[in-house]
């Protein structure tokens, strides 16, 4: 019984493949549960943590795994193994606007949908690995759980445009398409969406021609690791980029480089993200202060 005055604890839902007992979805689930996401849980503590299969109340499965995607504090998504059921479910999370963090093993691609979705990417390969997806989770539950956190997700953003085009004036209206298309050509350029990475090289060039030709890429270490500058330069002229400066500061290596004509982002985040010692990249980013190309 909840005491007058006594802090109600915050409840956390996974979200994750399950499996048949003793499977290769099961194994992993316990895995991640266990071995990252409970730990990090009860180290902040006031925390309650529930499963799908942790459900004992009578009732229908479905309904009770929807009533907590709907009312919970926070729920984690590990997307490993690309499980449809994981999708159904953040979806709806997603529609209920509340926070989400997405867990991704680092090996998998997950699909353009939620590609711009920010996602933990962990192993549990090593010891060390674990570590370091703990760090990043922890980080991420302390700041969506923040009494100030305000959620964003594709469902978010999509009302909040609907919202301000059924009340904008004609004028408003014709600003709003100039912002979405420059906004859309900078998100691609940035993130290198899959849309574009399937087009022929040349129209990557042609698209970014008129951008500056510095750009820069942020990396994150795994805590007490390390990453090789030659392995990262390397990766960099893999995928068509001119490296001229690699700088470390707040924990981060901050690349700077030069476009070419074959420049893939796709294949440098890969790449990096592949390299031992790398927690996260982030990017390719357009220098700000770069001076325009020339020819």
């Amino acid at each position: 019984m909840q005491l007058e005055g006594e802090a109600v604890p915050k409840s956390c839902f996974i979200v994750s493949p399950i499996g048949e007992p003793d499977s290769r979805e099961r194994v992993h689930a316990e895995w991640v549960a266990e071995m990252i996401i409970r730990p990090v849980l009860n180290d902040i503590g006031d925390i309650n943590v529930e499963r799908s299969d942790d459900i004992n109340t009578p009732g229908l499965i479905d309904s009770q795994i929807i009533d907590r995607l709907l009312n919970v504090d926070l729920v984690i998504a590990d997307l490993s193994f690309l499980n449809p059921n994981v999708f159904y479910e953040i979806g709806i999370r997603h529609l209920a606007q509340k926070p989400i963090i997405h867990l991704q093993l680092e090996s998998e691609r997950i699909p353009f949908d939620v590609l711009l979705y920010r996602s933990i990417k962990f192993s549990i390969s090593r010891p060390r690995d674990i570590e370091a997806a703990k760090l990043l989770l922890k980080n991420q539950i302390n700041v969506a759980l923040a009494p100030d956190y305000i959620v964003e997700n594709p469902v978010t953003r999509t009302r909040g445009r609907v919202e301000l085009a059924e009340h904008a004036t004609p004028e408003m209206q014709t600003i709003m398409r100039d912002i979405e298309a420059l906004s859309a050509r900078v998100s691609r350029v940035e993130n290198g969406s899959e849309a574009l990475s399937h087009m022929p090289r040349k129209n990557w060039y042609d698209l970014l021609k008129d951008l500056p030709s510095t750009a820069f890429i942020e990396i994150v270490p795994i805590p007490g690791e390390d990453p090789d500058d030659k392995q990262i330069m390397d990766a960099l002229r893999s995928g068509g980029a001119r490296p001229t400066a690699v700088n470390g500061s707040s924990g981060k290596l901050r690349v700077s480089f030069s476009r070419t004509q074959s420049f893939d982002p796709h294949i440098i985040r890969e790449l990096l993200g592949s390299l031992p010692g790398v927690a996260e990249v982030n990017g390719p980013f357009i220098s700000a202060n770069a001076p325009p190309k020339s020819d």
